[in-house]
């Protein structure tokens, strides 16, 4: 073997430079290549760390949202039973002042032309003839307030078709009162049913005729063509005039329809309630009661919203075609809604009935609820608003469910609603009365005058918590928009648009 000797040509040709011997890296050509490969390492970890905190905060942002929205909804709904039923009470006392004084003269003046000792029938024992005047002057009050209603919510409704150019608390107000309309016509509706049935006193068969009848005489207004076109222009705003809210007014008497019903279930409940002498009975057969009508509420409500819904997308989509059978289906569109809030409202009832008889009955050992003081129902109607709020949140979750509990979960959901308004309700009601006998011993202020201060004062304390629940509830989409990294102009036209709705 020749090995090269010094001073020999290198064997390694200049044209194989790829073969030389690789130069090593200094020290610090290491440490910037080290310190490079960490930082796109720590590069893509913080964009992941970045990204997966903007989704968590995005979700609790979302979260709390549907949360505030669902509060807001549930108090919103309560302030407008309350503020409706509160505005009914105090213009019908004042109405009554002059009609129960008109009813009486007139009754008393046909008592004395009778001869002494010739009652008419159903008179003995005095309580119906002392009764009669009242509730007939009462019944005329209620109806002289629906005709007032009448004229002045097709004519608001009109003139707050649209937003006001104003903003925050004027806006939040109007909007308010707008949505509101429609409890002035229920509570109205509800006074007026309320007094038919006392004048019935407990006679099932009129109960029976009287449901039947407001029932028949609804559906027939509701089905007739003038409702539903006229319904249809207020809802998509084209050809929304006065007469056409006039003449959508009988949907407004759902509440009234759901009453009777429930007066008639009511009934049957007392009767039963008069037979079970204990606390602990009678609220075990109101619960037993509640069970039955909710099992067969959410039945009819699940079939009845999926044909609802299937007809209301045929009618949008085939309105202007007018195939045959559109005539038909909107006819039992018209029904299948006015079923379903009929349901709503018996099973709020039922359910609120059953609550009361626990706390009321079993709990405060109180022989019925308008016999306890209204601190109890004060603390009644707050805990049954807090429980209510978390339960209807965690009911309006969409847990991916079977058709009937969703059916079930909307029919609870729409009741624990009202019944939230229904406790509120009955908590000022006894503070009035209670109000009303320290008065009589005071200084005699009238009934109807107590009304008025409470109206005032409840419509200035809905309007002050209405401005606030929407004032957060922007606020909320504001920090959720800015989260997501909406520009300031996106945010802004965002807020206004939180607004308007």
């Amino acid at each position: 073997l020749a090995f090269p000797q010094p001073g020999d040509a290198s064997p390694i040709s200049e044209s194989e430079p790829s073969k030389l011997p690789a130069e090593p890296q200094t020290v610090d050509e290491v440490l910037v290549a080290n310190l490079a490969a960490s930082c796109k390492a720590l590069e893509c970890t913080t964009s992941k760390i970045d990204t997966a905190l903007r989704q968590h905060v995005e979700r609790r942002l979302d979260e709390q949202a549907r949360r505030d929205a669902n509060r807001k909804e549930f108090i919103l709904e309560a302030l407008g039973t309350v503020a409706g039923w509160v505005t009914k009470q105090a213009v019908v006392e004042f109405i009554s002042l002059w009609t129960v004084d008109v009813f009486g003269s007139l009754e008393g003046e046909a008592r004395g032309g009778r001869a002494e000792g010739h009652e008419a029938p159903g008179e003995e024992g005095g309580r119906t003839a002392a009764e009669r005047p009242d509730l007939t002057g009462k019944l005329v009050a209620n109806c002289i307030y629906l005709v007032l209603l009448c004229a002045f919510v097709p004519i608001c409704g009109w003139c707050l078709r649209k937003p006001p150019a104003s903003t925050g608390f004027v806006l939040h107000t109007t909007m308010l009162l707008k949505s509101c309309l429609p409890k002035f016509f229920e509570w109205g509706g509800e006074g007026f049913i309320t007094t038919l049935l006392a004048m019935v006193h407990e006679v099932l068969l009129f109960k029976f005729i009287l449901a039947t009848s407001v029932t028949t005489v609804v559906v027939l207004l509701t089905i007739a063509p003038w409702y539903i076109e006229s319904r249809q222009a207020v809802i998509q705003g084209d050809g929304d005039t006065i007469l056409r809210r006039v003449a959508i007014i009988p949907g407004y008497f759902l509440l009234s329809v759901g009453l009777a019903w429930n007066e008639i279930v009511g009934t049957a409940i007392r009767r039963l309630d008069f037979e079970l002498k204990t606390p602990l009975l009678t609220f075990m057969g109101d619960a037993t009661a509640f069970f039955i009508v909710c099992v067969v509420s959410a039945t009819v409500t699940w079939s009845l919203r999926g044909r609802a819904e299937e007809i209301q997308e045929f009618i949008h989509s085939n309105r202007h075609l007018r195939l045959p059978g559109f005539r038909r289906r909107e006819v039992a569109l018209a029904v299948a809604l006015l079923l379903l809030n009929a349901m709503y409202f018996i099973n709020a009832f039922c359910q609120l009935d059953m609550l009361c008889s626990f706390f009321f009955g079993y709990v405060m050992g109180c022989e019925d609820r308008k016999t306890c003081s209204y601190q109890s129902h004060l603390a009644f109607a707050s805990v049954f608003s807090v429980f209510a709020c978390k339960f209807g949140f965690f009911l309006s979750k969409d847990t991916g469910a079977g058709p009937w509990t969703r059916a079930w979960s909307i029919l609870t959901l729409v009741g624990l609603r009202l019944d939230i308004g229904l406790a509120w309700m009955s908590f000022l009601e006894k503070a009035v009365d209670e109000e009303v006998g320290l008065e009589e011993r005071a200084m005699s202020l009238p009934k109807p005058a107590i009304y008025v201060i409470l109206t005032v004062f409840v419509l200035s304390f809905v309007s002050i918590m209405n401005h606030t629940l929407q004032a957060r509830a922007v606020s909320c989409d504001f920090r959720l928009a800015e989260t997501l990294g909406a520009r300031k102009g996106d945010v802004e036209e965002h807020e206004i648009d939180a607004e308007a709705t």
